[in-house]
């Protein structure tokens, strides 16, 4: 599954960052018994805080559930992108929000 959504979303990288350097926010998911209790904050507060170090733009593709935590640390909508989850269990197309993030102190998109 990670392979096929990484290059469903490959050409939307490219379009939003071309050759620019940036940090990319792989996978971040918490166990549903220990969501909403800040572990998934202090993960995007590191890496935030590792991009802004280096000047880099960030990037990440979310589920729908985790563009409030994104959005919170920077992360602002560039595009949206279906994925077709059915043959991995999912009842439909998941809708993969495309966010990219400038480091702060910086004007850079």
């Amino acid at each position: 599954m990670v392979n096929d959504f990484r290059g469903a979303h490959a050409a939307l990288k490219e379009k939003h960052l071309g050759a620019k350097a940036h940090v990319y926010l792989h996978v971040l998911a918490t166990r549903p018994g220990f969501q909403r209790r800040g572990v998934g904050a202090l993960s995007m507060q590191w890496g935030a805080e590792k991009a802004d170090a280096l000047g880099l733009l960030s990037y990440v593709e979310s589920s729908a559930q985790g563009v409030g935590l994104y959005a919170r640390y920077g992360f602002v909508e560039v595009d949206v992108s279906p994925f077709d989850g059915r043959k991995w269990g999912h009842g439909d197309e998941l809708r993969v929000v495309i966010m990219v993030r400038s480091p702060k102190g910086s004007s850079s998109s």
